[in-house]
């Protein structure tokens, strides 16, 4: 029976060694794609699975990446470099480390599950930096000037840029910054104050005061180009929600609408029907979703569109110099098959 259990314990020790790190990989990446659908479905559904799946999944996806970087860290120190088998395990491990940042950036649909995350943004940035200095050391240890460690260089530009992107966005997403942009120049209105003084100190020198009600003309001054592209479904209620949207976004901040902003929002929803007024405050709290839980706003910016390129870019000159460059033969097919998934996953990710 002891026999029995050692040949077992020695089985599964062997396929851990040869499995582990390859699991854990697959695993994590199944958990990206999942939460690109679950984060995406939960922008529209307030069903109870779409709260609990998504948040379980949140977490898991953080908890896989971390832990896949750790072995990783402590499993090349323990590799012979000067056997052939082993060099050629180290360089791979390696490689799939900068893809762990790239999970644990998280997807563009997902980045902060609640408010409370981005409010804790800078204890989110310090765990991802942290995160950023183990590929460092696994890619210093690692280091042979081979192929594949200049590969892995590559490869570290994307996940370095992807973990900036969550660290931004969630730093974006917290309320003092989030406040700090929404702040314009105040509209004081009347000055009730100075009127009222005068009126006291009318009715001390013996005046006759009597109050009158009066409003201040406010003119609406918004308008509503028309869309440029017509093709586009909803085009217009899109254009006018988002010029909306930047203005009420102030509420989101405990702050409060200028007179002139109110007369604008007034002027627009007293001419549309009921149907159309709920679509474009549909569509308003759309935008205040991405702003808050994701990483659209930013994706879709000057500045995310150009980082956006270059890890695109990168990714697909990986891809394309392993495919060419890279010796088959050292390599065992089932981590070519894992490697080639990873590549196509953080190209579609990065899309």
């Amino acid at each position: 029976m002891w026999n029995v259990f050692k040949i077992l314990q020695h089985r599964l020790k062997t396929i851990l060694n040869e499995w582990e790190i390859p699991a854990l990989v697959l695993i994590s990446l199944s958990l990206q794609s999942i939460l690109i659908v679950l984060g995406y479905r939960r922008k529209f559904s307030t069903s109870e699975k779409l709260i609990f799946f998504p948040w379980i999944t949140y977490l898991l996806a953080s908890w896989f990446a971390t832990v896949s970087l750790g072995i990783i860290s402590n499993t090349i120190p323990n590799l012979d470099v000067n056997d052939k088998v082993e060099r050629v395990k180290l360089d791979l491990e390696a490689f799939w480390a900068p893809f762990f940042l790239l999970h644990l950036a998280g997807p563009d649909t997902i980045t902060a599950y609640s408010l409370e995350d981005n409010a804790l943004w800078r204890r989110q940035a310090i765990t991802l930096v942290s995160q950023v200095g183990v590929v460092v050391f696994i890619l210093i240890r690692a280091w042979d000037n081979t192929l594949l460690n200049i590969l892995t260089v590559v490869m570290f530009i994307p996940g370095l840029i992807k973990i900036g992107e969550r660290i931004w966005v969630l730093r974006s997403g917290s309320s003092e910054n989030f406040k700090a942009t929404t702040i314009r120049r105040g509209d004081p209105g009347p000055n009730y104050a100075r009127y009222m003084e005068e009126y006291h100190s009318k009715k001390v020198e013996g005046f006759e005061v009597t109050t009158e009600t009066f409003e201040t003309p406010v003119v609406s001054n918004i308008s509503f180009p028309v869309p440029a592209n017509v093709k586009i479904p909803d085009a217009t209620s899109l254009q006018c929600a988002y010029k909306l949207f930047k203005t009420f976004k102030q509420l989101f901040s405990d702050l409060i609408l200028s007179i002139q902003d109110i007369k604008n929002s007034q002027s627009y929803f007293q001419k549309v029907q009921f149907e159309e007024a709920f679509k474009v405050i549909e569509i308003e709290l759309g935008f205040m979703y991405d702003v808050f839980f994701t990483k659209a706003y930013y994706v879709y910016s000057g500045r995310g569109g150009l980082l956006r390129s270059i890890s695109f870019s990168c990714t697909v000159i990986v891809l394309l110099v392993f495919m060419i460059k890279a010796d088959r033969e050292a390599y065992k097919i089932q981590d070519r098959k894992i490697t080639y998934v990873l590549l196509s996953g953080a190209i579609i990710h990065s899309y």
